[in-house]
């Protein structure tokens, strides 16, 4: 067997694990294993910025289902990415964080970004904890085959998580032979066919509705064969839209945050004695915690985590079932598929949640209404991935967009809510589908953080539509509701368009409303990388009441 070292050899087995693509910033203490990366099939990518990389490997491995590796350097390195790991850690997403670690001879002697126990806290960041599902500090080649086994199974059998993997110079130097990797299956956990009995007798004779969250996105045919089934209402969490299709006859419409008035008044109209709650943990941007969600008798809360039911609304009874939500799902359809007939329907859902077309323009600017219409015609019915940034960009999109696939539509977890995180992520998910991704981010989004270069140095198939409107937009509205004074929110005017030109993007300037259909179009057949700047009026309301009530209930 071939001797080499280990930065070639664990380069090799990040690729036999699935691994296409590598997004990063290099870095002296890095570069063994960056040069090794570049000798793989392993498509690496330079980003600007860690985070940036770290909210594109996020993206793509949600979008491609594929375990993503992101690579750092040590000091900086490894802070800046911290904020994208750590907003990876709670999407459905599996990456592999790669950094670079001060070799113990080093410590103390103003080695240059010194990264190790005296300049960092070792416990969370080198150790598994809130961080990271899998954390080591590898300091000698040896400890390669132990670290492939750790790896192997962790993609084998999680379909969600994030590792972080310390390297020294010396490992990365040090030789070794080739370590294998078992062969990957992953597999569905198995229903308890008990519970799927027992909420069957629970909810065949009483009024209930089925609440759909994220964890469902990849077993939309399930949910809907049990809706279908049970002829049953259905609402969705916001990052869950297109579960149910969006303009089905019995969808209620999205909860919480951005969400439909009429999914409250439809419970409190018909008050349901049970939720089935299937892929959701209930947080606060799924519910707000709003008292009109919840059922007359129970939820019945099925999830993989036993953690996880009873924690959104501790004071409602619920029945917890820890079980797969897909499998779970489909099983409960079986048993509703065979119940007779009873001559008894459930009571309709009166007309759509989302609101009708309404006016294009306010004060010789688009109406941020508006430009969801035209983005729903442009790239949503043309079965485009859209993503909504945290914001007033995430609201509107929420509220106006419809989706009948819910793998065409992300926006990130509130637990996190990080701005730029889709103004990076979409060069990821463009780079891991070779597809038109496109980005619905604010202004301020865009002035945190993007990757617009990087797109332009791939040639990453990446639309963003910036939301301009010279304000932290969300942060004013929501202190003008909550009757705060003393707050500046302001933006200086900025042209986006040109900033695109100038990294080498295109950039197209919308400069009245009714040029918007021609510039989304015009954005549609670009080739590469584009930015487009929609000036939005700043005084009309986003859909976030729900929000900002929330805030007051907490």
């Amino acid at each position: 067997m071939t001797e080499t070292t280990f930065a070639v050899a664990f380069a090799q087995v990040l690729e036999d694990l699935g691994v296409r693509h590598a997004f990063g910033v290099s870095g002296g203490a890095i570069s063994f294993f960056w040069s090794a990366l570049g000798g793989t099939g392993i498509e690496v990518t330079h980003f600007r910025h860690e985070s940036g990389a770290a909210f594109a490997a996020c993206e793509a491995s949600v979008a491609s289902d594929a375990p993503v590796v992101v690579f750092v350097t040590t000091g900086p390195g490894l802070t800046n990415v911290l904020t994208g790991v750590y907003a990876a850690r709670h999407e459905p997403a599996r990456v592999i964080l790669v950094s670079a670690f001060t070799d113990s001879g080093m410590h103390g002697r103003g080695p240059i970004q010194e990264t190790g126990p005296r300049t960092l806290p070792h416990e969370g960041v080198f150790t598994p904890g809130p961080l990271f599902d899998i954390a080591t500090v590898v300091t000698s080649s040896d400890e390669l085959p132990a670290l492939a086994g750790v790896l192997a199974e962790a993609v084998a059998s999680r379909p969600r998580f994030v590792a972080h993997i310390s390297l020294t110079l010396p490992a990365q130097r040090g030789p070794v032979r080739r370590a294998g990797v078992p062969p990957l299956t992953r597999g569905i956990p198995a229903t308890p066919g008990t519970a799927v009995k027992d909420t069957y007798e629970l909810l065949r004779d009483q009024r209930w509705v089925l609440w759909a969250g994220s964890g469902t996105r990849r077993a939309a045919g399930p949910v809907r064969r049990l809706a279908d089934a049970a002829g049953v209402p259905v609402m969705a969490t916001p990052r869950a839209k297109g579960v149910i299709a969006e303009d089905h006859p019995r969808y209620l419409g999205v909860t919480g945050f951005g969400g439909h008035p009429a999914v409250l008044a439809y419970l409190e109209r018909e008050r349901p004695e049970y939720t089935l709650v299937l892929g959701t943990a209930l947080g606060d941007a799924a519910c707000g915690y709003h008292p009109g969600y919840t059922p007359g008798t129970a939820f019945i809360h099925v999830d993989t985590d036993p953690s996880v039911p009873g924690k959104g609304y501790p004071e409602v009874k619920t029945v917890a079932v820890t079980a797969d939500a897909g499998a779970f799902a489909d099983e409960l359809a079986a048993l509703f598929e065979k119940r007779p007939a009873t001559g008894e329907a459930t009571p309709a859902v009166v007309g759509s949640p989302f609101a009708a077309a309404g006016p294009v323009a306010h004060g010789g600017r688009v109406h941020p209404g508006h430009l969801m219409e035209v983005v729903q015609a442009v790239f949503v019915e043309n079965g485009h991935l859209v993503m909504a940034e945290t914001g007033n960009a995430m609201a509107w999109a929420i509220n106006r967009l419809r989706f009948t696939d819910p793998l065409h539509w992300r926006t990130p977890s509130g637990l996190v809510g990080s701005m730029g995180h889709c103004a990076a992520g979409v060069v990821g998910a463009a780079l891991a589908t070779s597809r038109k991704t496109v980005a619905l981010v604010g202004d301020g989004s865009m002035l945190m953080l993007n990757e617009v270069s990087t797109a332009v140095a791939t040639g990453a198939p990446a639309v963003w539509v910036v939301l301009n409107d010279s304000r932290y937009n969300m942060c004013a509205q929501g202190a003008e509701m909550l009757g705060l004074t003393n707050v500046d929110a302001s933006l200086p005017a900025t042209d986006f368009a040109g900033y695109a030109r100038a990294l080498g993007a295109g950039g197209i300037s919308v400069r009245r409303p009714e040029e918007l259909p021609g510039a989304l179009l015009a954005a549609l057949d670009h080739p590469g990388p584009v930015v487009v700047d929609v000036p939005i009026a700043p005084a009309i309301g986003a859909p976030t009441e729900g929000r900002n009530a929330g805030l007051l209930r907490q």
